[in-house]
C-alpha cells in the first residue's frame, strides 16, 4: 500500500518513495517521458547501421574509394611530402645560421687572468650571439636541391604506377565478384526452371506418360544443383574478401546483382589500338627510370664538389661578467677557408661507386623500355582474343536457346528423357555463364591494357 504523508516530510521524498509503489497511479509526465524515451531508441536503430550491414559498391565507387583510403596509396604520397619538407631543410641551410647562448660558471679558484678582468670573483656569466654564412660551397647545396627534385619525380612516378596497378587489381577483384555474383543468378534460375519441369514430370508420370524415374532424376538435379550453389555463395564471399583488400579497407562490401554498362550490354570492339611509342614515353615505369638515372648522375657531381673548397663568413659578440646583466663587450669577424688536402682516398672512392650507380640506372632505363613494350604487345593481342570470343560464345549460348526450348517442348509432350531434357538445362545455364565469363575476361583484359596504355585507349575499350 501507499506509504501515508508524514508531517516534515518533504513533497519530493514523498513522490520519491511512491514511485516504487505498485499501486501508484501514472501522471501525464510519465507517459510523456517514456514515449519520448521510445521515439528516441526508434531514431537510434534506424540511424546506426548494424554490424553486419554490407556496403554495396559499383566499379567506379570502388576504384575511387581505393585512391582514398588504400595504404600504398597513402604512403606513396606521404614519401613524397617527406621529401618536399627534406628540400626545405636544405634550402634553409643556405641562409644565415644565427645562435644564442648563455652560460654559468662557478670556479674553485679564481685564475690570474680573471683576476686581472674581474676583480676577485669565482661567479661567470658569459653570453654569445654568433652568425654564420655560408659563402661558397662548390654547388653541394645547389646539386642537393636538384637531386631532392629528381627524387620526388621517381617517387610521383612510383606513386602513379602505384594507381594503376591498385587500380587493375581493385577492377580484377570487382570484375570477379561480378562473376561469382552472375553466377549465383544463373544457378538460382536454373534450379527454377528444373522445380517447374519437376513439377511438370510429376503431372506426367500421373499420366503415366513417363516413368518415376524421370522425377527421381529431375528430383537428384535439382539436390546436386543447390549444392553448387551454396559453393558459388561461398565463393562470393571469398572473392568480396579479396576486393575489400585489394581496396585497402575492412569495411563488408558486396557488388550489385547485374551490371548494365560494364557485362549485359557490353559492345564488341571491332579494333583495339595502342601506340606503343607514345605508351612507353608515358608510363610510369619508364619516367622513373629515366628521372633515377639523372639523380644519379646529380649525385656524383655533388660528390665531385667534395674536392672544391668552402669558403663561409662567421660574426660574434660576446658578453662576460659576474653579475647577472653581463658586461664587458667584445665581438668578432672573419672568414674561414677550407681546403680540402687529403681524404685517404674516400672521396675518389664515392665517385667511383656513384659512377656504377649510374651505370646500373642507365641500364635500368633499357630493361624497362623493352620490358614495357613487350608487356604492351601481349595485351593488346590478349583484349583482342577475348574480344573475337564474344561472338563465338554468344553464338552457342543462341542455339543454347533455341535447344532448351525445343527440349521443354519435346519432354511436355512425352517424347523426351529426363537426361536429354536436363542436358538441355546443363546447357543452357553453362553457355550462359560462358557469355558473362567472356564479357568479363574481355573488361579485365581491357582494365590490363589501360594499365600500360594511356587513359584514352582505356576509356575507349569501355565505352
Amino acid at each position: 500500500m501507499r506509504k501515508p504523508y508524514k508531517a516534515g516530510t518533504s513533497e519530493e521524498t514523498y513522490r520519491s518513495h511512491s514511485l516504487f509503489d505498485n499501486s501508484a497511479k501514472p501522471t501525464k509526465t510519465m507517459f510523456t517521458h517514456a514515449l519520448l524515451l521510445l521515439a528516441w531508441m526508434a531514431v537510434l536503430l534506424v540511424a546506426l547501421p548494424s554490424g553486419g550491414e554490407q556496403r554495396i559498391v559499383g566499379f567506379e565507387e570502388a576504384l575511387t574509394l581505393a585512391d582514398s583510403i588504400n595504404p600504398e596509396i597513402r604512403s606513396a604520397r606521404s614519401r613524397i611530402t617527406e621529401l618536399k619538407h627534406k628540400k626545405r631543410q636544405i634550402t634553409a641551410s643556405l641562409f644565415p645560421q644565427i645562435d644564442a647562448s648563455v652560460s654559468y660558471t662557478r670556479l674553485g679558484e679564481t685564475p690570474p687572468g680573471k683576476k686581472y678582468l674581474l676583480g676577485e670573483s669565482q661567479n661567470d656569466i658569459y653570453t654569445d650571439i654568433t652568425a654564420r654564412q655560408a659563402l661558397f660551397d662548390g654547388g653541394r647545396f645547389r646539386y642537393q636541391r636538384a637531386a631532392i627534385d629528381k627524387q620526388i619525380t621517381v617517387e610521383a612516378r612510383k606513386l602513379d604506377q602505384n594507381l594503376r596497378t591498385i587500380r587493375t587489381a581493385v577492377a580484377r577483384a570487382w570484375l570477379e565478384a561480378m562473376r561469382s555474383r552472375y553466377g549465383i543468378v544463373i544457378q538460382r534460375d536454373f534450379i527454377s526452371r528444373l522445380q517447374e519441369q519437376q513439377a511438370l514430370s510429376e503431372l506426367l508420370y500421373s499420366s503415366g506418360k513417363v516413368s518415376n524415374l524421370d522425377v527421381l532424376r529431375i528430383k537428384t538435379q535439382i539436390l546436386s544443383a543447390q549444392g553448387q550453389l551454396r559453393s558459388l555463395d561461398a565463393a562470393l564471399s571469398i572473392r568480396l574478401h579479396a576486393l575489400a583488400q585489394a581496396i585497402g579497407t575492412s569495411e563488408l562490401l558486396a557488388v550489385p546483382e547485374k551490371d548494365d554498362d560494364l557485362i549485359d550490354q557490353q559492345p564488341s570492339l571491332p579494333a583495339i589500338v595502342c601506340d606503343e611509342e607514345g605508351a612507353v614515353d608515358m608510363s610510369p615505369e619508364v619516367n622513373a627510370a629515366n628521372a633515377a638515372y639523372e639523380k644519379s648522375l646529380i649525385d656524383k657531381r655533388v660528390l665531385q664538389a667534395e674536392y672544391l673548397p668552402t669558403l663561409s663568413a662567421r660574426a660574434g659578440f660576446s658578453l662576460e661578467d659576474n653579475t647577472p646583466l653581463p658586461r664587458n663587450p667584445y665581438w668578432s669577424a672573419g672568414v674561414v677557408l677550407n681546403v680540402p688536402i687529403f681524404r685517404g682516398g674516400s672521396v675518389k672512392a664515392q665517385i667511383a661507386q656513384a659512377q656504377e650507380r649510374t651505370f646500373q640506372a642507365s641500364q635500368a632505363i633499357e630493361n624497362a623500355t623493352i620490358s614495357f613494350a613487350a608487356r604492351i604487345r601481349s595485351a593488346v593481342e590478349t583484349a583482342r582474343e577475348k574480344n573475337e570470343k564474344i561472338a563465338i560464345v554468344e553464338q552457342t549460348w543462341e542455339a543454347a536457346q533455341e535447344t532448351s526450348a525445343a527440349a521443354d517442348l519435346r519432354y511436355s509432350s512425352g517424347k523426351l528423357s529426363a537426361f536429354e531434357l536436363i542436358d538441355a538445362q546443363n546447357v543452357l545455364a553453362r553457355t550462359r555463364q560462358d557469355v558473362i565469363n567472356a564479357r568479363i575476361d574481355y573488361q579485365i583484359a581491357l582494365e590490363e591494357l589501360a594499365t600500360l596504355c594511356s587513359s584514352k585507349t582505356a576509356n575507349k575499350g569501355a565505352k
